[in-house]
């Protein structure tokens, strides 16, 4: 049994309360026989060793210990038996307990449980309240009633009063020396407090605490009303408002009432302490909001990370970097987003992608360069709870319910479901600590603008003039391009993340993401099955890639600001839509898909045509020249080779459709046919050769219209 006793309301009893309830219940589990009763009745209070310690359920060594030792003073006494000299302890040094079960014994009472003995003390602490402090002057105080009770006991009226007297005149002279340690609690004695006390006792039915000081009993009670408390309370539990708010707003409200306030504005600040303190879910709801609630209140659930492996959750969440970096599109600077997707089980980086904003391209271009980087489909993707996040892209076509969205299409390779994340609940995505840690990434790269306005570099403030010199001297007034902030990224996950041991307290329990990475992965190559969760580059590039529709012109696809050629351009119209997909991390190539989006054409490379040196054979490089005869070569290829399609069309139509259709060949080469024949030029039979032409124009004039709103009704 503990030391100390906890109650249902909290509270702890004294060591000594919790020594007492253990002995007696260790006392209970014996038992006494009818005999024993009768020697205990007969012997008039005085108790051997033996029955001393069967009653107290104290061991009989200590007992004989303490009566060597004088610690029962005037209550022990030496008989003459058998030439032997055994001792006596009166019954009165029982503890009490003891005491109880004694007079139960005696007086034929039916003996209560253990149970009954530890709930009665328990309930007296309950109901009184007694302090730690108090329990000890309680006790004490029975010490030395007891002590009394047992000088007068047996005195007969007429000496009584002397008996009273002479006791209390021993204790206050300092004579007894037995209660030596009590001098500074208890100075001084009188008669009537002894009298007093013992009436305290026997009203409490035996209980000893019913001794401890009246003082501190109505410690957290307040003299205010009611109505005062209801008022404060609804004037402190708004947003933010402080405490001298709301005894300000408080007395203006009972001067509206013509009412004046009952307490000080201290004890109105000590209840509204105490209220928050005893009602600490409400006041953090109401004042500071659910997730305050969710972060303060609430359990926390922990994961057990050592159930899954690595590749099972990928996890993804967006995150505005606190640095600069040149924007592509406008060529300032400016914060990009950043989504990172990281391994549940580790925390490892495996893609990131950079953008102006969260949205469905980034995201899927993040996932895709992880799935790149793993090696196989994960089994799941949690996102987080924002509206790029939650966009139909990843369960379903937009406008095409029917069609699998992003994510699904990879349910052959092994992916099973996608999984959001709770909207405010920080705990329940692991990458908000790794944002935390890429703080220090940030810190390093020369356009870092802080995480707060607390730890903004001086150079940005105002005034600050040596500050931005000495910036300027060291950046060279230099920012980050996208490009300069991937390349910087991966060095610092690969030598400082990757391999820096996380606390023992973490899930890696003390190892680096490195570590537990290689170590799961090589587990989930070795696992049945995993041949069926692999993926060709082609077909990941296929379901993941950036895309966006653009037509062509004849200098190919415009992207970026840059034509994208390929020779397949060539041969379609200008205009003609195509189904273009790219990675924003190599911005140099696109993979261009037809208009269904579903059969690859070919792949478009950037710079072909363009960044031409204007006089490239007398001032240029030899990579100029050899740049521009590149594209001369090119185009005069194309050149050669439409003249060759031409050539062979026009034989085609010499050979086959000359004969099968003579009213479309040229009114020359009919009137020279009939001049080989022997003709006139004129035409004969009355036939217009010049009204069929004019007809035969028309039509094909006609062919090209209902083509052309044939191709609007379908594309447009």
């Amino acid at each position: 049994m503990n030391n100390i006793i906890s109650f249902t309301d909290g509270s702890k009893s004294h060591p000594k309360v919790a020594q007492i309830i253990a002995q007696s219940v260790k006392h209970w589990a014996s038992s006494i026989s009818d005999k024993e009763i009768n020697v205990l009745r007969s012997q008039d209070g005085w108790l051997s060793v033996e029955q001393f310690a069967q009653i107290s359920g104290q061991k009989k060594n200590t007992i004989q210990y303490r009566c060597l030792n004088g610690k029962y003073a005037k209550q022990c006494r030496q008989i003459d038996k058998d030439g032997r000299r055994p001792y006596q302890i009166f019954f009165t040094e029982l503890p009490p307990d003891g005491i109880e079960r004694y007079r139960q014994l005696i007086t034929d009472e039916k003996p209560k449980t253990a149970l009954y003995l530890a709930n009665r003390d328990a309930a007296f602490l309950q109901r009184s309240a007694v302090s730690i402090s108090n329990q000890d002057k309680a006790l004490n105080r029975y010490r030395v009633l007891s002590a009394y009770l047992d000088a007068i006991a047996g005195q007969e009226y007429g000496g009584l009063i002397e008996r009273k007297n002479e006791f209390c005149r021993r204790y206050n002279d300092g004579l007894m020396f037995e209660f030596d340690d009590l001098r500074g609690e208890i100075k001084h004695l009188t008669a009537q407090t002894l009298d007093t006390w013992k009436k305290m006792v026997d009203a409490a039915d035996g209980d000893t605490f019913a001794l401890a000081p009246g003082y501190g009993k109505s410690r957290g009670k307040r003299s205010i009303t009611k109505m005062e408390a209801d008022i404060l309370n609804r004037c402190w539990l708004i947003p933010r408002k402080t405490m001298s708010q709301a005894v300000i707003d408080m007395h203006n409200e009972l001067k509206w009432r013509g009412l004046t306030a009952n307490a000080s504005d201290a004890t109105y600040f000590r209840y509204l302490k105490e209220f928050a303190q005893n009602n600490n879910p409400v006041k953090t709801l109401i004042r500071d909001g659910e997730k305050a609630l969710n972060d303060q209140c609430s359990p926390s659930i922990t994961r057990d990370y050592s159930l899954i492996e690595v590749g099972d959750i990928l996890l993804a969440d967006g995150h505005t970097l606190n640095c600069d970096v040149i924007n592509p599109y406008t060529g300032r600077p400016f914060r990009p987003t950043i989504v990172v997707v990281t391994d549940f089980k580790t925390g490892m980086p495996l893609g990131w992608e950079i953008g102006a904003s969260e949205n469905t391209q980034i995201i899927s271009m993040a996932y895709y360069r992880a799935i790149m980087t793993l090696g196989f489909v994960p089994r799941h993707f949690y996102l987080d709870n924002g509206r790029a996040f939650k966009a139909k892209y990843f369960k379903q076509a937009k406008d095409f319910d029917t069609l699998p969205g992003l994510f699904e299409r990879l349910k052959p390779y092994g992916y099973m479901k996608t999984l959001h994340a709770r909207p405010y609940h920080g705990q329940s995505k692991p990458i908000e600590r790794f944002f935390g840690t890429l703080n220090d990434f940030e810190q390093r790269r020369p356009g870092y603008r802080g995480n707060s306005i607390q730890t903004q570099p001086p150079h940005l403030l105002r005034a600050e003039k040596v500050s931005k010199g000495l910036h300027n001297k060291l950046t060279g007034g230099a920012v980050d391009t996208i490009t300069d902030i991937h390349v910087a990224l991966v060095d610092w996950v690969l030598n400082k993340y990757a391999v820096t041991p996380q606390t023992k307290g973490s899930s890696l329990q003390g190892r680096s993401p490195e570590e537990v990475y290689k170590e799961s992965i090589e587990v989930v190559r070795s696992s049945e099955g995993f041949e069926k969760r692999m993926i060709t580059p082609e077909n990941l590039r296929f379901l993941m890639l950036a895309q966006a529709v653009k037509k062509s012109d004849k200098n190919g696809i415009l992207m970026f600001g840059r034509h994208y050629w390929n020779e397949g351009i060539y041969h379609y119209e200008n205009r003609t839509p195509f189904v273009v997909r790219f990675d924003f991390g190599d911005l140099e190539r696109i993979y261009v898909f037809d208009e269904s989006g579903e059969n690859f054409l070919f792949e478009a490379r950037t710079g072909v045509f363009e960044g031409m040196h204007p006089v490239a054979v007398t001032q240029g490089t030899e990579m100029h020249q050899s740049h521009l005869s590149g594209a001369l070569e090119t185009i005069g290829g194309l050149r050669k080779a439409t003249v060759r399609l031409a050539k062979d069309f026009y034989s085609a139509v010499d050979a086959e459709e000359a004969r099968a259709l003579p009213m479309v060949v040229p009114q020359k080469k009919l009137a020279e046919a009939k001049m080989a024949v022997g003709c006139e030029v004129v035409p004969d039979d009355g036939i217009d050769l010049d009204f069929l032409l004019v007809e035969a124009e028309e039509r094909r004039r006609r062919q090209v219209e209902e083509q052309e709103q044939l191709r609007a009704l379908m594309y447009d």
